[in-house]
């Protein structure tokens, strides 16, 4: 009886242990995803700010400019 409390315990210390390390890396995950997520927000916005600027010094006519600016953004 002793034995199999014993390794019910060593087990569950086991499992208890899998699981911690499991919700590290969901936790290092999530970072990450976020991380990514905020990147692709910067991206786009200096990629719209870019666009903008190009437009800006490539025509002087606005209603082009815009319709350019329209079709590259996302």
């Amino acid at each position: 009886m002793y034995q199999k409390m014993q390794y019910s315990d060593d087990n569950l210390k086991q499992k208890n242990d899998i699981i911690t390390r499991l919700e590290e890396k969901t936790n290092q995950i999530t970072a990450t995803m976020k991380q990514l997520e905020q990147s692709d927000k910067d991206l786009l916005s200096q990629t719209r700010t870019l666009a903008m600027s190009f437009v800006k010094c490539a025509s002087t006519d606005t209603e082009h400019q815009y319709k350019l600016v329209k079709d590259i953004s996302f």
